[in-house]
């Protein structure tokens, strides 16, 4: 299943519990919960990932990733902003006791033309890390491996 965010309405997170919310923000909740696995894009702006991917990232619950395999693509219009998988997205995946796939993708400008990915190393690439996700999700076989964390409640302002 692919899910743009740009295709739902999200509610902005205001610090009530996940299972509150309402319309297209709680149908992006439950689609994450059920999962077993995730590649997850973003462009990046700034240096940084878009607000709505941090801001499902804050609406989902705490345990919504915990032992799912991720794999991370980005995007961006130079070389500049490749280091956002590992400085963004990577500590985001590790709050939420996920496996990552090592060597996320990022593409930049020059590996499009005319809006179409062109470029046959990052095809390439994105391949192998659609594969590794898979391989990945079922050598764990959905469990999770690490150590647990605390429980980290959520408060409403």
């Amino acid at each position: 299943m692919v899910l743009n965010l740009a295709d739902f309405q999200m509610q902005f997170c205001d610090g009530r519990a996940p299972h509150l919310y309402e319309g297209d923000t709680k149908v992006l909740i439950d689609q994450i919960v059920s999962a077993d696995a995730f590649i997850i894009g973003t462009p990046v702006y700034r240096g940084s990932i878009t607000g709505v991917l941090k801001n499902l990232f804050d609406v989902i619950p705490n345990d919504a990733l915990r032992g799912k395999v991720i794999g991370f693509i980005a995007t961006g219009g130079t070389y500049h902003h490749f280091l956002a998988i590992e400085h963004q997205l990577h500590p985001i995946a590790g709050y939420f006791s996920a496996f990552v796939v090592p060597g996320g993708v990022y593409a930049h400008n020059e590996h499009y033309a005319d809006g179409e990915l062109t470029s046959p190393e990052i095809i390439g690439r994105l391949k192998a890390l659609g594969e590794s996700v898979v391989e990945i999700r079922q050598r764990l076989g959905g469990g999770f491996i690490g150590v647990e964390k605390p429980l980290i409640p959520r408060k409403s302002l």
